[in-house]
């Protein structure tokens, strides 16, 4: 798999705060990546690729971008262009971004768990949940937080707008897209990898995704299993495990459909 970007440096306040989401501008940038042959060395690369005219404007928004992609963990840009490029499924790419975003940005992960996360998909949620939530929790970071935290939960997907109040959504087809994050999560260089269920369910990348329930999941990886992309899922006495058969760059070379 190409590497294209050097740079891993970020501050913790940056990892703390979060950016504006960017959504469909991130999204673009990734597609212009995946036909581009080019290394992204900085974040000033990413302000190139953008479409506003404001010089500010594309050097705050490509260094927001480019923290997410590449600064905090290389390996989510990367990942996330090859899945473009062997693909070419934008939804598929839009599914991976939500849980990828959330794993970047701490604050919208906590809240998302925190008070979407266990409502079941279409129940309601108030503004002045989500107010009395940011209060409670985040109150530090004064009424900017707010904004901030409304925009990534709605450009994300993981409630929408009705009326004055917010919907809750569920997500469907989501086994593709877990078993290449399985990988980028907790596969590493080599091939045949042995994880626990247990390890699996307390990692919060599935929750990320859309899952509610964690039985879910183990149908989509005995799903995986039946289909040859895992080598086995077991259960011993009480202890339940897979073993997997590729390492990341495989799998998604070998473009995977479930």
């Amino acid at each position: 798999m190409k590497k294209l970007a050097t740079e891993q440096i970020v501050s913790e306040e940056e990892t703390r705060f979060p950016q504006e989401p960017l959504w469909s501008d991130t999204i673009d940038v990734i597609q212009k990546l995946a036909t581009k042959d080019v290394v992204i060395s900085s974040s000033q690369d990413i302000g190139k690729l953008l479409r506003f005219n404001s010089i500010e404007t594309r050097q705050r928004y490509g260094n927001a971008i480019y923290n997410r992609l590449f600064a905090r963990d290389i390996r989510i840009g990367n990942t996330i262009i090859e899945v473009y490029k062997t693909y070419q499924n934008i939804d598929l790419v839009i599914t991976l971004w939500r849980c990828l975003y959330f794993s970047v940005e701490p604050i919208i992960a906590q809240t998302y768990l925190d008070i979407i996360w266990p409502r079941e998909p279409g129940t309601i949620i108030t503004t002045g949940d989500i107010k009395n939530y940011i209060r409670s929790t985040w109150k530090e970071y004064g009424v900017k937080i707010l904004q901030r935290i409304n925009m990534s939960l709605t450009q994300s997907g993981v409630i929408r707008k009705q009326g004055k109040e917010y919907v809750i959504t569920g997500f469907a087809n989501l086994e593709t897209a877990f078993l290449i994050l399985l990988h980028l999560y907790m596969v590493k260089d080599k091939n045949t990898t042995t994880i626990s269920i247990v390890s699996i369910e307390n990692h919060r990348f599935w929750k990320f995704l859309g899952y509610r329930s964690f039985e879910h999941v183990k149908v989509g990886l005995r799903k995986a299993e039946q289909a040859g992309w895992l080598t086995r899922y077991s259960k011993i006495d009480q202890l339940e495990q897979i073993t997997t058969k590729y390492n990341l760059e495989e799998l998604i070379h070998l473009k995977p459909i479930l």
